[in-house]
C-alpha cells in the first residue's frame, strides 16, 4: 500500500469546516477521507525506547538497558525502539485505512484531524513524503461562536475548560500551520473562500489530483452534534464579539459576557491575536 499518496486534512481547530472539506473531497469518488480519531497522535505516546540516547520522558524503561539487565530493572512500561514502531504503525494505517478505502471503491485514502501536533506532521511526512496536507482555517470569532453557541453547552469538564481548550488549539495549531506553509505538498484553505464558491471547491479538488466534487452530496447542510443544533443562543445575531465591543450598552446574554472574560484571560490571548493577524483576519471586530 506504500504507493498510495494519502491526503490529510488538518483543521486549525474544531468548527473550522474540516468535516465539510472532508465531504467535498470524498464526493469526488476518488479519495475516502476517514473521520477524526486522533489516531495519528498515537505513535507519539512518549514512551518508545530511543535507538540512540535515552528517552527523557521514559528513562527507566529503556530497551537498551533491558538488554543488559533483563528483568532486573524497572520495566513497567518497557517499549520497543522508535525505529521499529514507526514502520509498523505506517503499515497498520495503510492496511486499516488505505486497504479499507480501496475495498470501498476509492483509489486513494486520507484522514482529517482537529487535534494534532508537530510530531504528527513529522510522522506523516516521514511515512508518505509526497502526501498532501490540506490546512483549513477560519476566523476565530466565527469558529468560536459556532462551537459555543448552544446555551451552556459543556463537552468536557466545564464550559471554561472547553473555551480554554479551543483557544489553545486555535492558537497553537494555527501557528504550526504558519510554520509549515512552505512545504510544497501543502494547501491552505480559508473556510470563507469555500462558502458560495463552487468553482473554488472544484479548483481545490483539481489541485489535489482529484476529479470534480459532487456538489449535490457535499453542499447539503448537515449538523449532528448537539452543540451545533439550534438551541437558544448565547449570542446576538451577526458578529457577536464585534457587537459586544461596539455597543457595550446593548443587552447581551450573561453567558456571552462570561465567555468573553474567560477568553481574554486565556494564556494564549496574545498568540490568538498574532495568529489572527498573520492570517489576515480582524480580531473581535477590531481593525488589524
Amino acid at each position: 500500500m506504500s504507493e498510495l499518496k494519502p491526503i490529510f486534512i488538518f483543521a486549525q481547530a474544531p468548527r473550522t469546516g474540516s468535516t465539510w472539506l472532508q465531504r467535498i473531497l470524498t464526493s469526488t469518488g476518488e479519495v475516502l477521507i476517514w473521520g477524526e480519531t486522533t489516531v495519528l497522535l498515537f505513535p507519539y505516546g512518549d514512551l518508545w525506547s530511543f535507538d540512540e540516547g535515552d528517552n527523557p520522558r521514559n528513562p527507566c524503561n529503556d530497551l537498551k538497558l533491558f538488554r543488559k539487565q533483563k528483568a532486573d530493572m524497572w520495566m513497567a512500561v518497557l517499549q520497543p525502539f522508535h525505529s521499529d514502531i514507526m514502520p509498523a504503525y505506517k503499515e497498520m494505517l495503510e492496511k486499516a485505512y488505505g486497504a479499507s478505502a480501496k475495498r470501498e471503491g476509492f483509489a486513494r485514502w486520507g484522514m482529517k484531524e482537529t487535534r494534532w501536533n508537530e510530531d504528527v506532521l513529522t510522522f506523516v511526512n516521514w511515512a508518505w513524503p509526497e502526501c498532501e496536507k490540506v490546512y483549513i482555517i477560519r476566523d476565530f470569532e466565527k469558529g468560536f461562536c459556532s462551537r459555543f453557541k448552544a446555551n451552556k453547552t459543556v463537552q468536557g469538564v466545564s464550559r471554561k475548560a472547553d473555551i480554554l481548550e479551543y483557544c489553545n488549539l486555535w492558537a497553537v495549531q494555527g501557528q504550526l500551520i504558519l510554520d509549515h506553509l512552505k512545504d510544497p505538498h501543502t494547501t491552505l484553505v480559508h473556510h470563507k473562500d469555500l462558502l458560495g464558491h463552487p468553482n473554488r471547491q472544484k479548483d481545490l479538488c483539481r489541485s489535489l489530483g482529484l476529479g470534480l466534487p459532487d456538489l449535490s452530496q457535499s453542499n447539503t447542510r448537515i449538523s449532528w452534534s448537539n452543540h451545533v443544533r439550534k438551541f437558544e443562543l448565547n449570542w446576538d445575531k451577526g458578529n457577536q464579539y464585534s457587537e459586544l465591543r461596539r455597543k457595550k450598552t446593548r443587552a447581551i446574554a450573561e453567558e456571552a459576557r462570561e465567555d468573553l472574560k474567560i477568553l481574554e484571560a486565556s494564556p494564549h490571548y496574545k498568540q490568538l491575536q498574532g495568529v489572527s493577524a498573520a492570517f489576515g483576519y480582524k480580531w473581535l471586530g477590531e481593525t488589524p
